[in-house]
């Protein structure tokens, strides 16, 4: 809350602490502390991000991704949003340091796994898979900008789901706005 509010370093330092506490109880008891060390970590990484530190960003992504791994293959229903969404953070976080192929891949892991939870709750996921679908064809163009035609049947997907929910201010207009550059870019 103390970045949304302006003070990043406060919000980057609450977060570090988070994260040692966090680890510390992980240490102790891993299954009961996974899930909060792996968020703490996600936030981490997002904080690290905004404050230019990409290389540490990308390590708290990556080791969040780790843990939701895990914690996927005990129960994949309790856990598939939340490894989902890192894998979409880690995406962005290894296009910003250029391993496209990185990158790709684990967007393309999202939108596997966004597709499956939209097909079991259409209403509850489709901003979600839209976001990620937007980011997948944001990194294809990267690494493939000829095949740019290919990717406007999947930019149009996208738009139709996240419409609904782009109000003005909220990060689904965000993403919405963003499709339609995307579309735009020749």
């Amino acid at each position: 809350r103390l970045a949304e509010t302006g003070d990043r370093v406060g919000g980057l330092q609450a977060i570090q602490r988070s994260v040692e506490l966090y680890e510390e109880l992980y240490q102790q008891n891993p299954a009961a502390y996974a899930p909060d060390l792996a968020s703490s970590l996600t936030n981490l990484s997002i904080r690290l991000a905004e404050t230019g530190d990409r290389a540490g960003g990308l390590q708290a992504i990556q080791r969040s991704v780790e843990l939701y791994e895990e914690l996927y293959q005990q129960n994949p229903a309790a856990y598939a949003p939340d490894l989902a969404l890192s894998l979409s953070n880690l995406s962005i976080s290894l296009a910003e340091t250029g391993d496209r192929a990185g990158d790709l891949q684990a967007i393309q892991r999202s939108v596997e796994l966004y597709e499956e939870l939209y097909q079991q709750n259409p209403a509850a996921y489709a901003p979600d898979l839209a976001s990620s679908l937007i980011i997948e064809v944001y990194i294809n163009e990267g690494n493939k900008p000829d095949k740019r035609n290919s990717w406007v049947h999947q930019l149009n997907r996208a738009i139709t789901l996240l419409e609904p929910y782009a109000i003005e201010g909220t990060q689904n207009k965000v993403y919405l706005d963003w499709a339609y550059e995307l579309k735009r870019v020749d």
